[in-house]
């Protein structure tokens, strides 16, 4: 019997679920993660040395570079039994590997210590800094009074899966915890789990490109950076993936269109007066 021409495939639409999970999720740059060519990585790098830090270049070349992101397994005080998958940004991530390898500070002999006297909790905190959100990581001047339940420690997540969970939109409130969601001044305590079964490490890093398509980084489509600079009205269907990037005049915000610092969850950026702009160059 022939197929009506009318039928839709659900096959297709649920594709369509699949691109909008991994957009949202930023594109994985296969150069820093698998060392295969990435041509958005291969049209920025020669153009990255040309222009001063600080020029309008050189910031609209980095909102389309590969940023890195860190993911860890850890426990909040408040729900000590249930692991959850912590997102850190590149500035925190480096300050824990840095003060695990540092024979002054040690923290490698204790942060992932499950029990009372030993481990510590370490504190996340969010500022502003120049302009910009700013994330600090230090551990609480006392050892920890309490012991991580083993039902947290028998359900640490797999990391080296971290990839394909951000694919399916695996991660939720229920699971994960982004460091940006915190809003201006606020802090939480959180002790980092063990390595996962396989690992030797407790982050896991992650390089994703934001406001490209996947096509751009294959190469199966064209990618270029236009640095023409004017406003341009919401026309409803716009498409927001423009390979010629254009910045409005006036933001007021440093942070405009840098991923890093963008969470619509953060009240911040919730109540800012550009935020559908800022959405709109990152996406």
């Amino acid at each position: 019997m022939a197929k009506d021409p009318y039928e839709l495939s659900a096959d297709e639409h649920s594709k369509i679920k699949d691109d909008m999970k991994l957009s949202s999720g930023g594109v994985v740059c296969p150069k820093y993660m698998y060392n295969k060519p990435c041509k958005v990585c291969d049209y920025i790098r020669p153009l990255w040395g040309k222009y001063p830090k600080g020029s309008k270049e050189r910031n609209i070349f980095s909102q389309r570079a590969a940023k890195a992101s860190f993911f860890a397994n850890v426990v909040f005080k408040t729900k000590p039994s249930v692991a959850m998958i912590l997102e850190l940004g590149k500035r925190v991530g480096d300050r824990i590997i840095d003060n695990i390898n540092d024979p002054e500070k040690l923290w490698g002999r204790w942060i992932v210590h499950p029990k009372a006297g030993v481990g510590r909790e370490m504190t996340l905190k969010k500022n502003i800094k120049d302009g910009y959100p700013n994330y600090e990581i230090d551990p609480a001047l006392d050892r920890a009074d309490w012991d991580v339940p083993k039902e947290a420690l028998d359900n640490v997540y797999n990391l080296d899966n971290i990839l394909d969970m951000i694919k399916n939109g695996e991660l939720g409130d229920s699971n994960h915890f982004r460091v940006s969601s915190l809003k201006e001044g606020e802090s939480v305590n959180v002790r980092f789990l063990p390595p996962w079964e396989g690992s030797k490490v407790i982050l896991k890093p992650v390089f994703r490109h934001w406001g490209v398509t996947q096509e751009e980084v294959d190469g199966t489509a064209p990618f270029s950076i236009s640095f023409d600079v004017e406003d341009k009205k919401d026309s409803g269907g716009a498409v927001w993936n423009e390979t010629n990037l254009s910045m409005p005049k006036s933001t007021g915000k440093k942070c405009f269109g840098q991923a890093e610092f963008f969470n619509m969850k953060d009240e911040e950026c919730f109540k800012c007066p550009v935020s559908v702009e800022c959405s709109k160059a990152i996406s």
